[in-house]
């Protein structure tokens, strides 16, 4: 066998191994749902989510998508425990077995991998939901992020959704992260279509 293509596959069994164990790594630090995520993040006070979401933060974007149901249902789906598990590797919202859904109450994205721990700073039933992440199951990556969702009549008795969100990540907040918004936008406004999997199943 020549020696180059010994080489070659010598490093891609390496970086499959490495890949492997990183995610291993991953999922052990998630373990344990809510609980996992003990690497503090800079919280987002809720004066503070617009200007944040506007120009503060790193990256941010903003999609909208409209819903046959009126706003109440649509806003109640958004604090619903299944909220993002259509999401690869994604369990839900963790709300740590509370009912409440009010500002402060403390709530978790838990997936295989990373566990994002969250508290609900604006809650306007029907109107506005604010949420800033506080903490994380993986060390030394996120700084700081946020989301605002905003509900309002369509006008045909349906809603339009709003979803703003954004995010600094450690060491390098200072790339021009915005510019990718356009490549993750699809991706954002499909995940906010999947609510309808489980507006009006509640």
């Amino acid at each position: 066998m020549e020696t180059w293509l010994v080489i070659v596959i010598s490093i891609a069994v390496l970086a499959a191994a490495g890949a492997l164990a990183g995610l291993i790594l991953l999922a052990i630090l998630a373990a344990g749902g809510i609980s996992a995520a003990r690497f503090n993040l800079t919280p987002v006070a809720a004066d503070q989510l617009r200007e944040y979401l506007d120009s503060e933060a790193s990256f941010a974007l903003s999609v909208q998508r409209d819903f046959f149901n009126p706003p109440e249902q649509v806003f109640k789906a958004l604090l619903d425990e299944r909220f993002m598990s259509w999401t690869p590797f994604t369990r839900g919202v963790d709300y740590a077995g509370t009912a409440l859904r009010d500002v402060g109450t403390k709530r978790a994205l838990v997936n295989t991998f990373v566990v994002l721990a969250e508290q609900i700073v604006v809650n306007e039933p029907g109107y506005a939901l604010g949420v800033t992440a506080t903490a994380c199951s993986v060390p030394l990556v996120l700084d700081s992020a946020a989301e605002v969702f905003e509900v309002a009549d369509n006008g045909t008795g349906g809603t339009r959704l709003t979803w703003h969100v954004g995010g600094t990540p450690q060491w390098v907040g200072w790339l021009p992260l915005r510019l990718g918004a356009p490549l993750v936008r699809p991706i954002a406004k499909w995940q906010l279509g999947k609510l309808r999997s489980i507006i009006g199943h509640r």
